[in-house]
Formats: C-alpha cells, structure tokens, sequence
C-alpha cells in the first residue's frame, strides 16, 4: 500500500441548501481525516450560508460568489483554494450526505487516485445502492450501475466514471489533468473529469467497503425544466468533447429524440396544470 499523508480538505458548493450544509460540516469536522473545509455559495437565496458561517469554527473558510456561477466553475474555486493551502487530497461533498463513520479515511486508506463510496439513495420504497457509471460510447449517454442489494466485494470496482458529489481526489490529479471544465454547468462534469483522469492512467475507483447515504429526492425531468435544460446542454457538450466522429450522428439523432420527449411531456404537464386549475 502507498505512503499516506492524510492531509485532506473538504470542499463543498452550497446553493440553498437550508440547514443542511451547516450539519454537514458540523459532521465533517468531527473526522481525524478533515484538516479543513471550503464552503463555495452559489449566491444562496435563503439563509443557509449564514448557518454555516454562524458555526464560527476557524477550520471553516467561506467564499461567496455574486452569481450562481454553477457547479464546475464553483467547485474550481474551491479546490484552487485547498491546492493552495498545500493539501494533499481534495474531498468533495454534496450537503445531502448521511454517514456514521469516518468513511473519508477507508478511501485514502486504498491509495487509489479518484475514489468514491458505493452511494446509497431511497427510490420510492427500495435503497439502491450506486457503484459508479458507465458510458454509452455511440449514444452518448451515461447511466449508473445500480443494484437493490450490496455487492460485498473485497476489491474495488472500476467504472468508467463517478459521482462527484462525495469524491476523493489526489493532489497529483490536478496536477496533471487540471480542474473541472467549465464549459459544464451543473451535470455530466463529474463524468468527463473522471474520464479524463482515467485517460492520464489514474485509478478512478469505487470503494465497495465504504457505503455513504445520499438523501437526494430523484426529480421527473419533464416536472423541472431548468434542471432537464441543464441535463441537456450538458450531455450535449459531453457528446461533442467525448464521442468519436463516426458515432455522433447516432448521439444525435438520440439526443434530438430525447428534446422531442422533454417538449412533449411538458407540453402534457402543462396542460394537466391548466386542466387543474380550471
């Protein structure tokens, strides 16, 4: 096993978050394995900001952008941050984590490169338990490997991508691969910035012993249509950077069907509403 130097600093992007940031820190800052935590806003309209700098603990910097500048470009900041305060791991956090143990500590412990804990989330009334993603090279469009049950496996797994909302990231990552690209926005930026490391020959590496609760609330694209345009200008950057040529007229044919879709079931849910409210 490689030498360890567990100097790690979290890095979390708040954006009207409520109280949840605010105990997720208070949470992360109990762990031996957290020197640090950046809290990166995305001009938060409710208060939850103010919760987190009411914690009042030194170990916490802040950093307020004028504008929701959105996931990468903010994420960014924050890790920009943390390279310059001589960390030699980078965590990044979603506010919606549940754990108990220090789970943090399990993933430097593999001495892999980018790593991340089997997820676990409720979808109406089963837990699902996420391994990481995998890519469809003439679609491209990425989906996760999920199960019911756990995968007791004793050694790790290997995706062709993870979720960047609870990752573990070395240093030497950064280095040679840079930051998040900011041409994404809020989705697929995890999924070209852990193909890009495993492209420069880095472990991307699910955790399979380490199991963290996600507490999301899954969303029907056609009920939010600022997140589905967010989806969609994303997955569209994602084919134009990551699908070969000779596959892309079959990206696109899928993705002109997939905006079909959007428009029609909007169109649906829109008229349910007027039909409503009649």
């Amino acid at each position: 096993m490689k030498e360890l130097t567990f100097h790690i600093i979290a890095v979390l992007v708040n954006y009207n978050y409520g109280n949840r940031a605010a105990y997720l820190i208070r949470k992360v800052l109990l762990l031996p394995s957290i020197s640090r935590v950046i809290v990166i806003d995305n001009a938060s309209l409710d208060n939850s900001i103010h919760l987190v700098e009411n914690l009042k603990d030194t170990r916490v910097t802040v950093i307020k952008n004028k504008e929701n500048l959105g996931y990468d470009k903010a994420v960014n900041i924050g890790i920009k941050q943390a390279l310059l305060e001589g960390c030699r791991y980078v965590m990044l956090l979603d506010a919606d984590l549940i754990f108990k143990t220090d789970f943090i500590t399990r993933l430097a412990q593999t001495g892999a490169d980018v790593l991340v804990p089997v997820l676990k989330f409720r979808r109406k009334e089963d837990w699902i338990y996420d391994y990481g993603g995998k890519v469809n090279w003439i679609l491209g469009r990425t989906y996760h490997i999920e199960s019911t049950s756990r995968i007791l496996a004793k050694t790790e797994i290997y995706p062709d991508f993870v979720s960047g909302g609870c990752t573990l990231i070395r240093k030497e990552v950064f280095d040679r691969i840079g930051l998040y690209d900011e041409r994404f926005f809020l989705y697929f930026g995890d999924a070209d910035f852990a193909l890009r490391a495993r492209k420069a020959g880095f472990e991307v590496v699910t955790y399979p012993r380490a199991i963290v609760i996600h507490n999301i609330s899954e969303h029907k694209f056609s009920h939010n249509w600022f997140k589905t345009k967010l989806s969609l200008q994303g997955n569209l950057t994602f084919i134009n950077k990551w699908i070969s040529w000779y596959f892309r007229p079959f990206a696109y044919t899928y993705f002109l069907a997939l905006i079909s879709k959007v428009l029609f079931n909007l169109l649906i849910y829109r008229l349910s509403d007027y039909k409503k409210s009649q």
